[in-house]
């Protein structure tokens, strides 16, 4: 699949000065963020006057945005610093397009968990504001109205029970809906309004966050361990703090070795395909304030995520899975068609953009990636 950012139809979002809508581009942040990556955001600008704000691709209906308020937690176990600055916070009672739906005795949502690509739990206000972004290449994408969660206050909660605050929100990618409603205010998801503006070519976008250690630049069931010549072991990181696994990876100077994971083949009983994780890219590093000192982990957690009563936990495959994978969703496609392909590797020539039409039920790709891996698997 030849995709290498992340792209809105939101494949990247549309301009109306062309003759046919194409992909807009959605810029990255210049630094990375948290203490389990870091990881890469995206570079987005809200409210008007217009505020830079970096935030994780992930989420439905709504972008949780952090507020300086979350600065202003105070916890015995909290680090007094509030990283959460360095990625920008969103003030709403700056913002001159700003519709702060608590001011109409709604919108406001106490003591609630809010997922996207990451767990916040605290308190959050719902706010429509102005959203841009743009990589320079073409006019810049602006959404009216775009539904925002301001969170007033906002923890992150480890499964062994330690808060931090996060250090960044995230913006999201859609929805099946294309707007929300609240009494007579309408709120805009941005792929949605960029579609129906006529600035995409569909609503739907393509994503592959890629890695910086392998050199590989990101873009807007069973599982299978192969392992040659390598020497791995796992274990508890810190059962005190994180709950999460160190990570030892002894290797030749070229490692051959991956995490398969094998996925059914379109709606096919007896076809599957491999997506292929080199074990690099999941020797990730813990900081604070999950850790004392910088610790080696696998990015693997038992799934207690929004487990209930006799609902089970659900198995999640995140921003590690997606150093190497391309997720791509086309909205208004029969049954909100969902497409996954091994991404691109550190051997991938210059990206072709392909565009995702209202009606496709699947991409074309650029050929087999496996050229592209062959040094790092």
């Amino acid at each position: 699949m030849a995709f290498t950012l992340l792209v809105f139809q939101f494949l990247a979002f549309h301009s109306p000065v062309t003759a046919q809508p194409q992909p807009y581009r959605v810029p990255w942040s210049i630094v990375s963020y948290g203490p389990d990556g870091p990881w890469p955001a995206l570079h987005l600008r809200f409210g008007n006057p217009a505020v830079n704000i970096d935030a994780y691709p992930g989420g439905a209906f709504y972008s949780l945005l952090l507020t300086p308020d979350v600065c202003n937690i105070q916890k015995a176990e909290l680090s007094s610093s509030c990283d959460t600055r360095n990625a920008g916070l969103y003030n709403p009672s700056q913002s001159r397009d700003a519709v702060n739906l608590i001011t109409a005795g709604a919108g406001g949502i106490r003591n609630e968990s809010f997922h996207g690509t990451q767990t916040i739990h605290g308190d959050a206000n719902l706010v429509f504001d102005t959203l841009s972004f743009g990589d320079g290449s073409r006019t810049d994408a602006v959404v009216s109205n775009a539904t925002i969660l301001a969170l007033s206050s906002a923890l992150k909660t480890l499964p062994s029970g330690k808060a931090y605050k996060p250090f960044v929100g995230n913006m999201a990618l859609g929805a099946g809906d294309k707007s929300m409603f609240l009494g007579s205010a309408k709120g805009s998801i941005p792929a949605a309004f960029l579609f129906d503006r006529g600035d995409i070519p569909s609503y739907s976008f393509g994503l592959h966050i890629g890695s910086p250690s392998l050199s590989i630049l990101g873009s807007l069931s069973g599982s299978r361990l192969v392992v040659d010549l390598v020497d791995i072991s796992i274990g508890v990181a810190d059962e005190k703090s994180s709950s999460l696994f160190k990570f030892s990876l002894k290797t030749p100077a070229v490692p051959t070795a991956y995490l398969g994971f094998t996925f059914r083949y379109n709606a096919s009983i007896t076809k599957n395909f491999d997506i292929k994780i080199p074990f690099k890219l999941l020797n990730l590093t813990l900081t604070a304030p999950l850790v004392d000192r910088p610790t080696p982990y696998f990015p693997c957690s038992l799934p207690t995520l929004d487990s209930t009563g006799d609902s089970p936990s659900t198995f999640r495959l995140g921003r590690a899975f997606l150093q190497a994978a391309f997720i791509g969703v086309n909205w208004l496609s029969p049954a909100s068609m969902f497409f996954l392909a091994q991404a691109p590797g550190p051997l991938f020539s210059p990206s072709v953009v392909r565009s995702i039409q209202p009606n496709d039920v699947s991409v074309a790709t650029s050929g087999s990636l496996e050229a592209d891996w062959v040094k790092t698997w």
